[in-house]
């Protein structure tokens, strides 16, 4: 696995503030290998507390996964106030591990999700101490690749073995300001999280 070509810095919301009385939630793809398994999707949440009160205990509740689907929550954001202290040096390390979420506060968590191939989504409650929220995570199919470097024979070999159902063709058309070699990369790179392939062709991107 290579390291991304780019990284969209795209947001997509798990759980707005109206619904989550208060609590609204954000995801996005960091394009990362994940950390808690090899087949796992890296997702990072930004919760936000927009109320002007503390959010206590914000934890993932019941799962509805389908089968096969598996997921890694984070840690519960909740803490005992002995081990606070004990840890209070730590504090800046483990910014997870919070008693509560202040006002106007903002925290972001990892988890990792494992769709198997697919785009099906993951559905989970999103709970704090007084309330339970129904969210999911739909990934687009972009996100559920990873760049690797690989040679211009290695790939047109990979491809001699991709046919069938598994190739497929379009036309596009485009003002020529947007057939540049940049252009095109960008475009790609954009929606997937691809590598780009030394070519020997002008006119064709791998």
């Amino acid at each position: 696995v290579s390291t991304p070509v780019f990284v969209p810095m795209k947001t997509h919301v798990l759980l707005h503030r109206m619904s989550g009385k208060g609590l609204a939630a954000h995801y996005f793809f960091p394009r990362q290998p994940c950390i808690f398994g090899e087949k796992m999707v890296s997702v990072q949440i930004t919760m936000n507390n927009t109320t002007d009160r503390k959010i206590e205990n914000i934890y993932i509740g019941e799962k509805k996964l389908p089968v096969g689907m598996q997921m890694h929550v984070f840690d519960p954001i909740v803490f005992s106030l002995l081990l606070f202290h004990i840890l209070h040096v730590f504090m800046s390390k483990l910014s997870y591990f919070l008693e509560s979420l202040e006002p106007e506060g903002s925290i972001t968590v990892s988890m990792g999700i494992d769709f198997c191939d697919s785009t099906q989504t993951a559905s989970f409650q999103l709970c704090t101490k007084d309330d339970c929220f129904s969210v999911n995570i739909q990934p687009p199919v972009g996100e559920l690749l990873l760049p690797v470097a690989i040679s211009e024979k290695d790939f047109k070999k990979e491809q001699g073995m991709l046919t069938g159902m598994n190739e497929t063709s379009t036309v596009i058309i485009a003002a020529p300001q947007n057939f540049t070699s940049s252009v095109i990369l960008q475009k790609v790179v954009n929606v997937a999280n691809v590598g780009v392939v030394p070519s020997g062709q002008d006119n064709i991107h791998r």
